[in-house]
C-alpha cells in the first residue's frame, strides 16, 4: 500500500493542513534543525498544522558537512524534537543534500555518523534519509540498507492530488540495496 507524505522547509508558511489530509496526505515533516545549532523558526507552527489536521508529524535534520560531526548535529536534531514529545512517536528524517551557497556537501561518512549516533539515542527507531538522486550516485551509490528508508526526491509538475500526480508508484519500486526508497 502506498501512503503520501510531504516535507516542507522553512520558507514554506501558513500552510492549509487540513486541505493537506483532504488530498490524502498522512505524514509530514517540517525542517527542524540545521548542523549543530540552528533551530527553525517555523517549526512550531507547521507541527501544530500538522497535529491539528491529523497528519501524523514530523521533523527533519539538515545535515551540513561544514557544521561539525554527524553524531554532534544527531544530539543536536535528537534533544530539539524531543521538545516536541515523545521522538518515537514522531516521523524522523534526515536531509542530505548540496549546501549551494557554498557547493559544501556532506559525506558518506557525514551520514553514517548521523545515523549511528541517532540510533544509540533513540534505539529502535527509524529515520527516513531523503536524498536526491544524484547525491547517492556521487557519492559513489553505497549499499546502505543498514541505515534505514532511503527517500529519493521524484519531482512532477501538474495540480492535483498526490494519487493522480504520483499513481505510478508501486511496490516494485522499493530497492532492498538502499533499505527501500519512497517517490
Amino acid at each position: 500500500m502506498t501512503i503520501f507524505g510531504t516535507d516542507i522547509g522553512d520558507q514554506e508558511r501558513n500552510l492549509d493542513w487540513e486541505a493537506a489530509r483532504a488530498a490524502g496526505i498522512v505524514f509530514a515533516t517540517a525542517k527542524i534543525t540545521e548542523g549543530r545549532h540552528t533551530v527553525s523558526a517555523n517549526f512550531d507552527a507547521s507541527f501544530q498544522g500538522m497535529r491539528d489536521a491529523g497528519i501524523i508529524p514530523g521533523g527533519y535534520h539538515w545535515l551540513r558537512h561544514d557544521s561539525g560531526p554527524g553524531g554532534e548535529q544527531a544530539q543536536h536534531y535528537v534533544e530539539v524534537m524531543g521538545r516536541h514529545g515523545d521522538i518515537r512517536e514522531l516521523i524522523c528524517q534526515l536531509d542530505v543534500e548540496k549546501y549551494f551557497p557554498t557547493g559544501d556537501m556532506p559525506t558518506g561518512d557525514d551520514v553514517e555518523d548521523f545515523v549511528k549516533e541517532f540510533h544509540r539515542l533513540v534505539p529502535g527507531k527509524p529515520i527516513l534519509i531523503y536524498a536526491p538522486r544524484w547525491y547517492w550516485y556521487e557519492i559513489g551509490n553505497p549499499q546502505a540498507v543498514h541505515l534505514g528508508p532511503l527517500w529519493q526526491s521524484h519531482y512532477v509538475s501538474g495540480q492535483g492530488t498526490p494519487q493522480n500526480l504520483y499513481g505510478d508508484v508501486t511496490e516494485a519500486m522499493w530497492n532492498p540495496g538502499h533499505g527501500g526508497w519512497l517517490r
